[in-house]
């Protein structure tokens, strides 16, 4: 396990504007003091700033939503941001754009099986 070091205020707003609005309190919190953990939980890692964006990041939700539709038909992930994830499809945490934030604490959604 690996704690990277803190982001920079660059990389919050970076953050923010991939996002397309400010983010959770708790999670802006976190990255402030490590912007990512490596191996947070099993190969899973809570994604350092600089990979939010990533194109495998990307083709990793297009996979979650794939599955989730086969089996979870009425969730909707439309709005999905992937804050952590690894290998396994199935350990993965993300934030929901299409959720509207209450002030600036909206929390992400974990999902695990």
């Amino acid at each position: 396990q690996e704690l990277l070091p803190p982001a920079t205020r660059e990389q919050l707003q970076a953050a923010e504007v991939l996002l397309a609005r400010p983010l959770p309190e708790s999670y802006r919190a976190f990255l402030s003091l490590h912007n990512g953990w490596l191996a947070f939980s099993g190969d899973a890692q809570i994604l350092p700033t600089s990979e939010l964006g990533a194109d495998w990041v990307r083709d990793k939700l297009k996979g979650i939503i794939l599955h989730f539709r086969e089996f979870f038909p009425t969730i909707d992930l439309g709005g999905a941001f992937l804050v952590m994830a690894g290998e396994d499809e199935n350990n993965f945490v993300y934030l929901d754009r299409a959720k509207p934030l209450s002030g600036r604490g909206a929390e992400g959604s974990p999902h695990r099986t």
